[in-house]
């Protein structure tokens, strides 16, 4: 299983759970819960390799923020 794979896996696991806790039916977890939790990873994730100045980031003219490799 891949880094992505075992992140996708997580996110569907910890989504499930809180649904049978909550005693939904279906439990699964739906695509937009899918990608919300992994935006998440991913936001937290950028902010802690900025922090360790690994990458930089700038904001363009249409306020997205674009990452690079830190020279």
């Amino acid at each position: 299983m891949t880094q992505l794979e075992r992140m996708i896996f997580n996110a569907v696991s910890e989504r499930q759970q809180m649904n049978r806790t909550a005693r939904r039916s279906p439990d699964f977890a739906t695509m937009p819960e899918i990608m919300n939790a992994l935006a998440v990873e991913v936001k937290e994730s950028l902010n802690r390799l900025v922090n360790d100045n690994l990458l930089e980031w700038h904001q363009n003219v249409n306020g997205v923020r674009m990452f690079g490799i830190k020279e």
